[in-house]
């Protein structure tokens, strides 16, 4: 009947405002939801369907139609949380992570900064992995011990999940290069007494033999009938003095300073992990003054092999390990990627989207280079959702559904009357 086509614009006007209202509904659900990009719905005209025309002017008659539009672009504002593992990225790009922890699965951009940690069993093994707030896996460029810098790339195919498990990285042990002894020694002693200075020395072996890598040395002076000198000699537990294969003689100026010598080669072979280590042990800062003995400072460099115990961001964007020996390293640097247009990504939630074929080629580089973004730790970027506009929305809408509803009681009646008049 011809006269159905009058319903058409009520109808495509209703159908319009319930997907405005699914919309608005969408976003205040969303309105806390951190790395949330709002909706919003506009409405375009169907006055002609050139398509179904065909000199019949009533399906031209199709009312509105409802789009709906993501801003990309736009950023919440930074919420701080002190979560150890929580970021918020500031300008243009977005954090870059892939569904499978091999690599294998989709890469998505996304502004949610609540990572969290995900154990993974891999080929039998439990572990530790960054992960998303929905469990995908955060990529970033890999951190090289022995270089001590990050292997930077320009696709994903480089880029690494960050792993945060004991097992995934260790702190290698490191052998004792360097010692020094700061003390006074009294002028005035007898000849004969003498005093123990303490040195912790590594041998470098690491945790593989079973036996701790720290061993305990110690430096005796010794006061010779000749003033102002002194003899070195080390003694250590389970450990064999290869040189200085005598005592070293040490001696002092009139005005208390160290003479000679200024330093003492020491090397070492350790019975129970069978380690050698040399080392040469400062004494430069050693001095001889009334009235007793003092130290102020020995150690060595060097430390054992220590196991990841925790892990934080700073803002360069670098996970730092926190080692069980004490020692801090760089374990991995977040990518962040970017596209010429953000606008055409395509949405796959409300958080992550993928590259639709109309954005360009993906740009990876390190927030801290280029100035293009920046890294926030301890907080999150909110929802871009402003609730005071929603709720403007909804009663705009609650009024246009209304009105589209009164167009089709009153279509509705007209018919009613044109039937009754024929009958």
């Amino acid at each position: 009947m011809v006269a159905n086509y009058l319903f058409g614009s009520s109808i495509s006007a209703i159908q319009a405002q319930a997907k405005a209202f699914e919309v608005i509904s969408h976003n205040i659900a969303n309105s806390t939801t951190p790395g949330h990009k709002a909706e919003t719905s506009t409405f375009e005209e169907l006055v002609v369907d050139a398509g179904r025309v065909r000199g019949n002017v009533f399906p031209a008659l199709r009312g509105a139609s409802n789009v709906v539009r993501r801003d990309v672009r736009a950023e919440g504002g930074i919420q701080n949380t002190n979560g150890s593992l929580d970021l918020a990225l500031s300008g243009r790009g977005f954090f870059l992570v892939n569904t499978e922890l091999d690599g294998s699965g989709t890469t998505l951009l996304t502004d949610s900064g609540q990572f969290q940690r995900r154990i993974v069993e891999n080929a039998g093994v439990e572990e530790v992995y960054l992960t998303d707030n929905v469990g995908n896996f955060v990529l970033g460029f890999p951190f090289d011990a022995a270089t001590e810098t990050f292997t930077t790339v320009t696709d994903t195919s480089g880029l690494v999940p960050i792993r945060l498990d004991a097992g995934g990285d260790s702190f290698q042990a490191v052998a004792s290069t360097q010692s020094f002894i700061d003390a006074n020694l009294p002028p005035d002693s007898a000849t004969g007494e003498f005093f123990d200075v303490g040195l912790t020395i590594f041998d470098g072996t690491g945790a593989a033999d079973g036996i701790a890598d720290r061993h305990n040395v110690t430096a005796r002076f010794t006061k010779t009938a000749t003033n102002n000198e002194w003899t070195l000699e080390f003694f250590g537990d389970n450990a064999t003095i290869t040189a200085p294969a005598a005592p070293v003689t040490v001696t002092f100026n009139a005005d208390g300073t160290l003479n000679v010598p200024p330093s003492v080669d020491l090397a070492i072979t350790f019975t129970d992990s069978g380690g050698s280590i040399a080392t040469t042990v400062d004494i430069s800062d050693m001095r001889s003054f009334a009235p007793e003995f003092v130290l102020t400072e020995a150690g060595s460099n060097g430390f054992e092999e220590g196991d990841l115990v925790a892990s934080r961001f700073n803002q360069r964007g670098e996970l730092e390990g926190i080692f069980s020996n004490g020692q801090t390293r760089n374990l991995a640097k977040l990518a962040i990627g970017d596209v010429v247009n953000p606008e055409l990504l395509a949405p796959v939630t409300d958080t992550h989207f993928i590259l639709s074929g109309l954005n360009g080629d993906l740009q990876i580089f390190e927030a801290d280079i280029n100035g293009r973004a920046q890294i926030v730790t301890g907080a999150l970027e909110g929802s871009t959702v402003d609730l005071g506009e929603e709720l403007v929305r909804m009663i705009e809408t609650q009024r246009a559904y209304s009105s589209a509803a009164t167009t089709l009681r009153t279509v509705e009646e007209l018919l009613k009357t044109a039937t009754d008049l024929k009958r």
